[in-house]
């Protein structure tokens, strides 16, 4: 179980009115070089602090909720928010899995015979448990998964987390899980590499397909291209695909990082997002991270309030300590290589 933060929640006392409009604006790419293994890229959007902590958990570690009682099968690297919420994380096995805000979940009923699990203990389920794309979705046919609710993210919506997740390992196999209509839905395969938020995924991959209709193979794209840029989950899908498709073997493993970060779009700050009663609100990136599944590593920007900073974590060093251990994403001193900063 993974170790919980003290932590005074102002998000708590923010409007269920306004969060309910329109809350995380994450984006998610995985790109899968020929000599470098796959990379992951990811954001963090909010509209205040999500107060991030990198964590280490020990293959071994109690998994108990709802009616499943296991012990973890993998160890794994994840970012959390709020105290308990894992929103990115790898596993030993190179399995990747981000959590995304998605407004309209709604899983089907209960089935006989499946395991009843919470949609906000779904990534932490996956990372413990599973070592690929394909083993997990084997996983998720077992399971009865509902929304729950979750106070600590005040997500308005009377706080019913509305989510859905994208998967990658170190093969390059993708899936995408969305909870829609009272029925989950799975994409699954290579092609499956970019997630933003709503509208659902059917229509954002559509989108794409028309962008690439109008403007014919992407091997000939210039920035004559007229890419939508703005800060919605649609936009977003479009930019981040057309940013990430274009990207080309990297020289080593750290430039496939400077690669990644580069591709992945950055909400800005202060960028209106909705407008409630006539007060804009903003849903700025927090932080971006990316990991490298081959080498083991991951990089993350930090930029909120007064802290602006890059630094780098060797997730293979974790693993080989194995020891639960976390550090606070947000210490404006954090600089280079943090993995001794890690503490239990």
């Amino acid at each position: 179980m993974l170790k919980k933060s003290c932590i005074v929640l102002s998000s708590m006392m923010l409007s269920g009115l306004a969060l309910s409009q329109g809350v995380q604006a994450c984006s998610h790419f995985s790109w899968s070089t020929q000599d470098h293994g796959v990379y992951i890229a990811r954001t963090f959007d909010w509209m205040e602090s999500g107060h991030p902590v990198a964590v280490y958990q020990p293959a071994g570690s109690a998994f108990v909720h709802d009616d499943i009682d296991v012990s973890t099968r993998y160890g794994y690297f994840a970012t959390v928010i709020f105290g308990d919420h894992v929103t990115s994380g790898v596993n030993t096995k190179k399995l990747s899995v981000d959590t995304l805000y998605l407004p309209g979940t709604e899983t089907p009923d209960q089935q006989e015979g499946k395991h009843k699990l919470a949609i906000s203990k779904l990534e932490e389920y996956f990372l413990g448990q599973f070592d690929s794309v394909s083993d997990a979705l084997k996983g998720l046919n077992k399971l009865n998964v509902y929304v729950d609710v979750t106070p600590s993210l005040n997500t308005g919506a009377d706080n019913h987390l509305t989510v859905h997740f994208a998967l990658a390992d170190g093969r390059g196999d993708n899936a995408v899980i969305e909870f829609t209509d009272g029925k989950v839905k799975v994409w699954h395969g290579q092609e499956y590499h970019v997630v933003t938020n709503n509208p659902v995924y059917d229509q954002q991959l559509a989108d794409w397909k028309k962008l690439q209709a109008q403007y014919g193979d992407v091997s000939t794209w210039t920035e004559d291209v007229k890419v939508p840029g703005n800060i919605s989950g649609s936009d977003r899908f479009l930019l981040n695909s057309y940013r990430m498709v274009q990207l080309k073997e990297p020289a080593s493993y750290v430039n496939g990082h400077v690669k990644a970060m580069s591709a992945i779009t950055l909400s800005p700050q202060d960028s209106a997002h909705h407008a409630v009663n006539g007060k804009s609100f903003s849903y700025p990136s927090e932080y971006a991270i990316t990991y490298s599944l081959d080498n083991d590593d991951a990089y993350i920007r930090y930029q909120m309030n007064d802290a602006l900073t890059q630094y780098h974590i060797n997730i293979g060093q974790l693993e080989k300590n194995n020891k639960a251990v976390s550090l606070d994403m947000t210490d404006p001193e954090l600089a280079g290589d943090v993995t001794d900063q890690f503490h239990s």
